[in-house]
Formats: C-alpha cells, structure tokens, sequence
C-alpha cells in the first residue's frame, strides 16, 4: 500500500480532490493528524468532507484532519 502525504503546497480540500477520480466502491485508508489510521469503502466526496463506509456504519472525515491517504483496492480488483 502506497501512502500519498499531505505536502505543504496541499489545496484546501486535498485529499477530496485527488480521491474524486477513484470509482464509488474503493476502499482507501486515511491516516489522521491524531495519528489514527482508518480504512473503509468510499462512499462520497464534497470539497470539505471523505465519507467512508466502516464496520460501525458512515463515517464523516474533515479533509483538513488528513495527513496521508492510501487507495487500498479498486472494486473489482
């Protein structure tokens, strides 16, 4: 798995930017400033907010807490 971190030339709304060209249904790992890592199935993107699929139901993530993100499988892979 290949983390892509937040540079210090990140726009405001990376990650949601880069992840707008990945397929509804791919699974991707975020790794928080907190230090937390969370993985789930991505389930919608605005500017502000990575929606995730995870084993306790949606889960909301503010881009601005991630550091690095991770595509971890494309559906149908």
């Amino acid at each position: 798995m290949d983390w892509t971190e937040r540079t210090s030339g990140a726009g405001e709304s990376w990650p949601a930017d880069d992840l707008r060209v990945r397929r509804p249904g791919s699974v991707v790992a975020l790794r928080l400033g907190s230090g937390e890592t969370i993985a789930g199935v991505l389930s919608s993107l605005t500017a502000d907010t990575i929606e995730l699929d995870v084993e306790d139901g949606p889960l909301e993530v503010d881009v601005r807490s991630v550091d690095a993100y991770a595509v971890v499988q494309e559906p149908g892979d």
